[in-house]
């Protein structure tokens, strides 16, 4: 069968948050202008401005050689990622990692990073170490299919599992192509259901129909407009 693209929607918020707490929590016994500039940053961000953002941190680390500079870093690593500027993104948290291999939010924005410039197995192998830090089933279920991508199927089967395992709300969605330039979002049960069926189905078509036909299944029942859900499963039907 032909293997069906997923687009995924990351939300970008909670490292939006973090980098502005800790770069006002870097400020909190900095001078007056440094607030400023700390506050100059924050509407930069909340308007969208983010050459502007990014040149007040360049202006920062420039002028900066603390240990306040990683603040400036971590954040500097999100306006890029937020301009697409992906290997600068990429290169600014490798580094980070170096000196602290724990920081989830950067090895978030490194594997995005690298997700966006088609480093996939990088990318694969940067969510492999985030799910057990972050514990969070957007990224379990990017790391899935990812290694779906890569033609590591148990693998994908295994983290299909994990996922199983994690807290997510009812309200947690993703995205996945129906056809070219259009996409449907489903709750992220669904697609975990759906992607399931997918692998299956790819690992052994014969031996694994049933199964299969039950992973969609589950996806409808989740999402009952599913429509690659509701394609997959008419197909296998269909099939002799």
């Amino acid at each position: 069968m032909n293997k069906q693209p997923f687009l995924f929607k990351n939300v970008y918020q909670g490292i939006l948050f973090l980098c502005f707490c800790t770069l006002l929590g870097a400020c909190s016994n900095c001078t007056q202008e440094e607030k400023f500039i700390a506050q100059m940053y924050k509407q930069s961000i909340d308007s969208e401005d983010y050459a502007t953002a990014a040149g007040i941190l360049e202006h920062l680390l420039a002028s900066d050689s603390s240990t306040k500079n990683s603040h400036w870093q971590d954040s500097l690593a999100y306006v890029y990622l937020k301009m697409e500027n992906y290997g600068a993104c990429e290169s600014i948290c490798t580094k980070l990692l170096q000196k602290d291999s724990f920081k989830v939010a950067v090895i978030e924005m490194l594997a995005l990073s690298l997700h966006s410039q088609g480093k996939i197995a990088q990318a694969a192998q940067t969510y492999q170490r985030l799910v057990p830090k972050s514990r969070n089933v957007h990224h379990a279920y990017r790391l899935a299919h990812l290694q779906f991508e890569l033609n590591q199927l148990s693998s994908a089967l295994s983290t299909i599992h994990l996922a199983s395992s994690l807290s997510y709300l009812p309200s947690d969605w993703v995205e996945v192509y129906i056809q070219e330039n259009k996409c449907q979002r489903v709750p992220v049960e669904a697609a975990f259901a759906y992607l399931k069926g997918v692998v299956l189905e790819e690992l052994n078509p014969i031996r694994n129909k049933q199964l299969a036909k039950e992973a969609y299944e589950q996806a409808i029942q989740v999402a009952p407009e599913f429509l690659m859900a509701k394609k997959n499963l008419a197909d296998l039907i269909d099939a002799p």
